[in-house]
């Protein structure tokens, strides 16, 4: 951080609010009217029980630039030093267009305009947002250890007129969790259909009753992606056994399916907008023709991590997908993501689209390669050591294997702090 000596103009509190409990911040949400001034200031900050504050300074002009700072300031308001932005600027401050509805009103001279601003924590790392678009994002692991327990916002007392705040809300952590999936599932469908007249239980197959067995032990909660059909087999996932419904259905709280790939050479990013709804919604009807529509999964890994942009967003306006499990590697085709998106993605656990509501969670380890216990905690204690990424673990596989898959959950198990959810439900609740 480069410090300055000058001080910050006089503020006076708009609206100043603890987090229930003391509870860890995940986000602070403040929309604004901004008014008839040439540029409004829009200020937010945050603060933890040691008195350490932060100040997110948001300008927004009425050409519709917008400029975003960030500053660690003294308890006193008597200096404060600059917090250099990491992604996606790499300066100390971060310009850009603002975006959206409010740069044409402004630009019409449409007033009052509407400007909503969130600051979102992924671990120490600070993301802000104006009306969903990502414009900056900052370090925050020197200037503000320990979690976050106030949040607020506040005008310059030197600015007539101030900007109206309309609406104010902090969104609490919701905690630490891991999620196990498995990917090309669909032999084992298959089987469990072909085979149906050699179990009495859903739970009599191997595969099921290990994993009813971890869910009992630990609380662990799992995932299939399937593919619907394969190019070589007249197998469809619309073939599926009715015969385990009712035991699919009793267990989705722990038990879900999702939509993969049309097929097992499918790329997604190949379909059409249209034709991935109505491939999804394929999958959706086959699902809850076999195992209820409590089993779905709403957040899935698609085949190849090779989807569209405009497809996702396109299926979560049906409200066909909440969002997508990245990939593991630095490939360039994943999910649709590119620039300062897939940077952020890379680098932290997660990355939310605000502006379009989906949601992506990095998928971090995968159980193929690993050839013991020892190898899965080695992976899992680097990753809870990176304060970036040790809030979700979502781990995967192509098949069941039961040594790492055991080895992870224990270890999950023993940290004590870490529970097992679904992504989709990760940030349910939680306000």
């Amino acid at each position: 951080m480069s410090k300055e000596n000058a001080a910050l103009p006089p503020q006076r509190w708009e609206r100043h609010k603890l987090t229930d409990g003391n509870r860890g911040m995940c986000a602070m949400r403040a929309t604004f009217c901004m008014g008839t001034a040439a540029v409004d200031r829009l200020r937010l900050f945050i603060g933890n029980v040691n008195g350490a504050t932060v100040w997110f300074v948001v300008t927004a002009g009425r050409t519709g630039a917008l400029k975003v700072e960030a500053y660690a300031v003294d308890a006193r308001h008597e200096s404060h030093a600059v917090i250099p932005a990491v992604v996606p600027g790499d300066g100390a401050h971060c310009s850009a267009a603002l975006s959206g509805e409010a740069e044409e009103a402004l630009r019409r001279g449409s007033l009052p305009v509407q400007l909503d601003v969130e600051v979102r924590m992924v671990g120490k790392t600070a993301f802000v947002y104006a009306n969903g678009i990502c414009y900056a994002a900052y370090e925050l692991k020197s200037a503000l250890g320990g979690d976050i327990t106030q949040a607020g916002t506040a005008v310059e007392d030197t600015l007539a007129p101030a900007p109206q705040l309309v609406h104010f809300d902090v969104q609490h952590k919701p905690g630490k969790f891991m999620h196990i999936s498995f990917d090309d599932t669909y032999d084992l469908m298959k089987d469990l259909t072909v085979n149906e007249a050699r179990y009495n239980s859903l739970f009599e197959h191997e595969v099921f009753a290990y994993l009813r067995e971890m869910h009992e032990k630990y609380g662990a909660v799992f995932s299939f992606y399937l593919f619907y059909g394969r190019t070589d087999d007249a197998f469809t996932m619309s073939d599926m056994t009715i015969k385990f419904k009712d035991e699919f259905a009793a267990h989705a709280e722990w038990l879900k399916f999702g939509y993969h790939s049309l097929y097992e050479n499918t790329r997604s990013s190949g379909l059409s907008d249209e034709e991935m709804i109505a491939s999804v919604r394929d999958m959706h009807a086959a699902i809850i023709r076999f195992a209820g529509a409590d089993s779905i999964d709403k957040i899935v890994r698609f085949g190849y991590f090779s989807v569209n942009t405009s497809a996702l967003i396109a299926l979560k306006r049906q409200g066909l997908i909440d969002g997508a499990l990245t990939a593991d590697d630095d490939r360039t085709d994943n999910c649709g993501l590119s620039g300062a998106a897939l940077r952020i993605l890379r680098q932290y656990d997660r990355y939310t689209d605000l502006e379009h509501g989906v949601r992506y969670y990095r998928s971090e380890r995968r159980f193929d390669s690993c050839d013991s216990s020892e190898q899965m905690v080695s992976q899992l204690s680097m990753l809870q050591d990176d304060e970036n990424n040790n809030e979700c673990y979502i781990l995967f596989g192509h098949s069941v294997l039961q040594t790492p898959i055991t080895a992870a959950l224990q270890w999950a198990y023993e940290q004590g702090d870490i529970a097992f959810r679904y992504p989709m439900h990760s940030e349910r609740d939680v306000r």
